[in-house]
């Protein structure tokens, strides 16, 4: 089973200052200024209040989002996050560091972050779990390259976020429905490009 396309299962874990959902279904939201998911790493002491609207899911399932993201600002991101609470979570997507990044950010207590360049426009990446074990996968074109594998079990929290934690925040854009795999599919927009 795999989290549902239907919004009305979702909850803010961090409700943003202005957000919507529109007569189509899609979500839009504000991403607050300074906000940020991360845990007392590299001498950082860390935040928990970026945005996520999530829904609860227990077992397996595979979450797949599409995201065309044009940052402006250090550290900018979007994408998905799987959460147990606010020491415990994995985050994944798009991250402006110097240059445009596929992220992967895995917390237990403390965040470790892993990070490969990719070029400017839309991305396609994929986090599924199979008993105890959550995967992350980018894809290239029909093929689907795994970037990250963890134990990740129990009951856990599952939907997009976003975080700004040096500039003035940005919007974001999301519908969700089925995917061809029979998972959730998410096709998202963030940034300037929303």
């Amino acid at each position: 089973m795999t989290p549902g396309a239907d919004w009305r299962a979702y909850a803010w874990v961090h409700e943003p200052d202005s957000w919507e959902i529109d007569a189509t279904d899609v979500l839009h939201w504000s991403t607050r200024q300074h906000s940020d998911f991360w845990r007392h790493t590299g001498g950082v002491v860390g935040a928990d209040d970026g945005d996520a609207f999530l829904t609860e899911h227990v077992g397996d399932f595979s979450v797949t989002m599409q995201l065309d993201a044009d940052f402006s600002s250090l550290y900018d991101q979007c994408g998905l996050m799987v959460r147990t609470d606010e020491r415990n979570w994995v985050k994944t997507g798009i991250e402006l560091d110097g240059g445009t990044w596929f992220s992967v950010v895995a917390t237990r207590e403390h965040s470790d972050w892993s990070k490969q360049a990719i070029p400017s426009g839309p991305v396609e990446f994929t986090a599924w779990r199979t008993g105890d074990t959550l995967r992350v996968g980018l894809a290239h074109g029909a093929a689907l390259q795994l970037v990250r594998e963890l134990v990740f079990d129990g009951p856990v929290a599952v939907g997009p976020y976003s975080c700004c934690p040096k500039g003035s925040g940005f919007p974001v854009s999301v519908s969700a429905r089925a995917g061809a795999d029979g998972g959730l599919l998410l096709q998202a927009r963030a940034g300037t490009a929303a």
